[in-house]
């Protein structure tokens, strides 16, 4: 109860965080204020998955429940670091939605709080680090998401010469390229690691459908992943360009690949 609770809490004071600084004029107080109730919801985050760690001596990772709230953990850790190092305040709706919602869905779910994997125990260790390391590839893709939203919409305000409030206290078009595809290498490499590491646990589990079906489906956004990041890096694909297929392979993953993790969790 005391980590429902905590994520609850949590959940909420993200979701202030993001109408405190998504609507209406911004000001350097509104920031201010915005970035002390996200940080102190990371606070209580931080420390239900504490309390999880401590009841079930297992990495947080182990159900879908844990699964959704680490990648927000994560997700709300790099805005917040980005954040106080650029000096931006927090992004509003581009930030703390996708937290908030992350954070809150799960306790629509009691099934996830009880229900545990059930993998094998030569795979535990693996298994667990597989899962932290596609987290924090997820997150740091959402991550790169962010900035490309960020960066179309300060484009788009500098094309049109607006002085739109949601745009004027954003960082220059080369910082937010430069943090997209510093985002967008730090996903693929997590996610180069985590495919060996999964490829290791795999061979001590049967082998179905779902896993054929989630290795087609993983190859496929990882080809995509470190194509991108390659062009990216390259300077093949810059500016709005590169912002657009980072939406676009952030939506691909959200939509294909991570509702399968979710699903291989529960099971």
């Amino acid at each position: 109860m005391t980590v429902a609770i905590l994520i609850l809490t949590a959940g909420i004071l993200y979701a202030a965080s993001m109408l405190r600084a998504g609507f209406g004029r911004t000001t350097d107080a509104k920031k201010r204020s915005a970035f002390m109730l996200a940080s102190i919801g990371f606070a209580a985050h931080t420390a239900a998955l504490a309390l999880r760690l401590a009841e079930t001596a297992k990495v947080p990772i182990g159900t879908s429940y844990e699964l959704i709230e680490a990648i927000a953990w994560i997700l709300v850790g790099l805005q917040l670091s980005i954040s106080a190092a650029l000096n931006i305040g927090l992004a509003g709706v581009f930030s703390m939605l996708p937290a908030a919602v992350l954070t809150l869905l799960p306790l629509a779910c009691p099934m996830f709080v009880i229900k545990m994997a059930d993998a094998p125990k030569q795979t535990a260790s693996f298994a667990s680090i597989h899962g932290i390391l596609a987290a924090v590839s997820y997150a740091a893709l959402a991550a790169a998401a962010i900035f490309s939203a960020m960066y179309l919409s300060q484009k788009k305000s500098l094309r049109d010469k607006s002085s739109d409030i949601s745009t004027g206290a954003l960082p220059s078009l080369e910082t937010l390229e430069k943090w997209m595809g510093a985002m967008l290498g730090t996903s693929a490499a997590a996610m180069f690691i985590a495919v060996i590491v999964g490829a290791v646990s795999a061979q001590y589990v049967p082998a179905g459908e779902h896993l054929t079906f989630k290795y087609a489906v993983g190859g496929a956004i990882f080809a995509f992943q470190s194509a991108l990041y390659a062009l990216a890096a390259s300077g093949a694909a810059r500016g709005a360009r590169l912002a657009k297929l980072s939406i676009l392979l952030f939506a691909l993953a959200l939509i294909l690949l991570i509702p399968i993790e979710l699903e291989m969790t529960i099971k």
